[in-house]
Parts: structure tokens; C-alpha cells; sequence
């Protein structure tokens, strides 16, 4: 069972096409797949992307904390959620592999 774009898109911008192919494996496309996927869908790399993001969080740090535990807290939360978003396309390959399966069985 392979990812669909609306997995990419979950996952996207927390992990780059390494790191997706590195944790899904054969669910995942090739390198370039997912890079083609990512270009068709308009967006921008998801290096890029990470980039603007985690610069915006940082931007709205509270004046009354210090920047170096600010930019922890906004790495540490980033890093949280790419865990999280890799979790829930687990679910979600889980859910279609079973409903296949199901349907295979029938």
C-alpha cells in the first residue's frame, strides 16, 4: 500500500523526501516521486518550506523568554509533530491495508 498525496500532504512541510523514504520505505515513492508530487501540488520544496515555517514560529517568540529556550521549545514542538504526523499515515496505511484486505477476503 502505497502513501497517497493526501499523506504527503500531511507530512509535508516536517519531513523531507529522505526522511520519508527513510521511515515508510516501500509505502513511500521514489526520491523523485515525491519531489515531482510536491512541484505538481505548487508547493515548495519541503526543505524550503520547513525553513519559513520554523522562522515564523520563532518570530512570535514572548518577550519575556529567552531566545535560545525559545528556539528549543520551537524545535522540540516541530519535532513533535512530524512524530505525530508520522503516526496518524501509519494509522492511515493501517486503515487501507485492512479495508483491502477486507475486501480481498469477500
Amino acid at each position: 500500500m502505497r502513501l497517497q498525496d493526501d499523506d504527503y500532504l500531511l507530512i509535508y512541510p516536517f519531513a523531507k523526501p529522505e526522511e520519508i523514504r527513510e521511515e515508510f520505505g516501500d509505502h513511500s515513492h521514489c526520491l523523485a516521486s515525491i519531489r515531482n508530487r510536491y512541484r505538481n501540488m505548487s508547493l515548495l520544496p519541503p526543505k524550503k518550506a520547513y525553513q519559513i515555517f520554523k522562522r515564523k514560529l520563532l518570530s512570535q517568540k514572548p518577550d519575556d523568554q529567552y531566545r535560545w529556550d525559545w528556539e528549543r521549545s520551537v524545535l522540540l514542538e516541530l519535532e513533535n509533530k512530524k512524530l505525530e504526523v508520522f503516526a496518524s499515515v501509519w494509522e492511515r496505511i493501517r486503515m487501507r491495508e485492512a479495508i483491502y484486505r477486507d475486501k480481498s477476503n469477500a
